[in-house]
This record gives structure tokens, sequence and C-alpha cells, in this order.
């Protein structure tokens, strides 16, 4: 070990070679004080697992190393340089890069998120092309993103790529906030469209177009029909369909019924204004306003709206009134 240390702190070429390729963590602190220490050396120290915080947080500020783009690039994947440093230059990461980081977990999970923020915000501004070949580069959430944000011919590209699984899809047709234009992709692709679990999603799906569903509705099994079917979630013009779907394989169809309250011919009148039934009323009663006081018999007696006479008029007129 004293010779490996001494070969990190003076040493040059082969020899100090030989001294890295220990991997100890004593031997790197050693050759960073090394002036011999190339560019190729520092990347080794830097993607080495052995390495530690300090020793990767002084080759991110060594200014011999920290404008080479494959350093900083090695620093960032290595998880155990300190999260602060790593976020610190991802601004100098190009977009492809991060594509590749979103999915690498040896990556801290912080510095992920981070740059699926960072690539989500730049997506509606980039080209098509540039969207297409990140879809075949990126994590789930940004593929997501990128046809929720893109032209029809961008999410056909989105489909095709090898990085879309059926999971994925299952769970895009399942968000309330889908756009019609991505459903209607899905359901008409060559391949996704033959999956029994998204067609299963498109047909709970609002914005699946009813020419394609009559066609997958009468291949899905019986029981998937009658659950969709009784499930208020199914949008109301698929439900046809599904009906038609069973009565022809000569499966009884449940109809929700709705609630009939039984009345006497005399009792529809006491339903209140929220359609609840009132209190029913022995024969004879009627309803009063507790608010408007009940008439006074000379008031019925005088007529014409007026409740007393005028003491210039004469009683006879009131009472032919």
């Amino acid at each position: 070990m004293d010779e490996y240390l001494r070969a990190a702190g003076s040493g040059e070429g082969e020899e100090l070679w030989s001294a890295l390729r220990t991997q100890r963590s004593r031997v790197f602190e050693q050759a960073l004080g090394n002036r011999n220490l190339t560019e190729d050396m520092a990347h080794f120290i830097a993607k080495s697992k052995n390495s530690t915080a300090e020793v990767l947080g002084a080759l991110a500020s060594d200014v011999r190393f920290n404008r080479s783009y494959k350093m900083i690039l090695a620093l960032v994947r290595n998880a155990l340089t300190p999260i602060r440093i790593s976020n610190s230059i991802l601004k100098h990461i190009k977009i492809f890069d991060l594509a590749d980081l979103t999915r690498n977990h040896f990556v801290h999970s912080v510095t992920r998120q981070k740059v699926e923020v960072m690539l989500m915000e730049r997506i509606p501004s980039l080209p098509s092309g540039v969207k297409s070949a990140l879809s075949r580069r990126a994590s789930a959430k940004i593929i997501i993103r990128i046809m929720e944000r893109s032209d029809r011919r961008v999410i056909d590209r989105c489909l095709d790529s090898s990085r879309v699984t059926e999971d994925l899809l299952v769970r895009v047709l399942q968000k309330r906030g889908t756009k019609p234009l991505l459903v209607r992709a899905i359901a008409e692709h060559s391949r996704w469209s033959l999956r029994y679990r998204v067609r299963y999603a498109l047909i709970r799906n609002q914005y699946s177009p009813l020419a394609i569903l009559s066609r997958f509705i009468p291949e899905m099994k019986t029981t998937d029909l009658r659950e969709m079917y009784a499930d208020p979630e199914v949008p109301g013009s698929t439900k046809p369909i599904i009906h038609s779907a069973l009565i022809t394989r000569d499966k009884d169809v449940a109809i929700p019924e709705e609630v009939v309250y039984d009345l006497s011919e005399d009792d529809d009148h006491l339903l209140s204004e929220s359609g609840d039934l009132g209190m029913i009323m022995e024969e004879g009663e009627y309803p009063v306003d507790e608010e408007t006081p009940e008439p006074d018999s000379n008031d019925w007696e005088l007529g014409c709206g007026r409740t007393e006479p005028d003491d210039d008029e004469d009683g006879d007129d009131w009472e032919l009134g």
C-alpha cells in the first residue's frame, strides 16, 4: 500500500495507472494532488464505485477537469456524487444524455426526478424529430408527456418505440385527462389494438371511436362485458353495443331499475320540491303557509282586496261589492 500511495502522489504514466487500478479510496485521494493526473485518469476515478463523496466533490471543482464533458457526465452518473453537485451540473448535460439518465437506476432518485422535470419543461418547444428520438431513450413518464404534447405523427412513432409497454398504455387510457387524439391513435394502432387489456381500457374510455369499439366488444369475455355494462363509469354511448353483444350470446342482462314510489291517487300533491314524500294529511286538511296569517272573516266580507271601508263611503256599497 505504501508503494501504491507513493506512486499515486508522485508517479506518472503506467506507474500511476497501476496505483489507480487498485481502486483504493486512499490512492484516489493521494492522486488528486498529483500534477501528472490526466483527464482519462480523472475520468476513471469519477466512474469508480470506490470513490468517496469527498473525492468526487474535489474532482467536480478541479479546474483541470471541470470543463470536460465526459467528466461531468461521469460525475452525474455516479450515485456517490453529492446530490448538490450533481444537480448543479445537470444544465451542462445534453438532452439525449439526460434522457438516458431517466432510466439509469444507478443515478440518485432525486437527480432522476430533477432530470424528468427539466425534460418535461422542454418538450413543448422541441422539434418533432427530437421528440421521436427521446421516446426511444427516455423513461415512461417522459414518453407519456411526449405523446400528450405532440401531433399524430409523433404519437405513432412513440407507439412504435420499444420503450412503450402494454402497462404504460393502459395507464394512459385510464387517465381522465388523456386527449382524444392519443386515444384514437392507440385504438387504431396495428399492434396495441390487438392487446386484450388495451381493448378493455379503450372500451372504458369516453373518447374511443364507437366504430372501432363495435369490433372490439364482440370479442371480449362475457364476464367483462357484464361488469362494464353495470359500471356507471363506462360511457353511456358504449353500453348499447355491450348490451347487443350480450343479447347475441343469449345472456340475460340485468338492467338497473329506477326507484319507483307507490302513491295513492290523492298523495302525489304531497311531494315536496325536492321529490321526497311529505307528511300525509288527513282528509279535509289543507296546507297552510305558516308565514301567511289566516284571513280575518271581515276581510272576506269586504272583498275587492280592501280590508276596511273608508268613512266617507256607504256601507251598502261594500255589501254589494
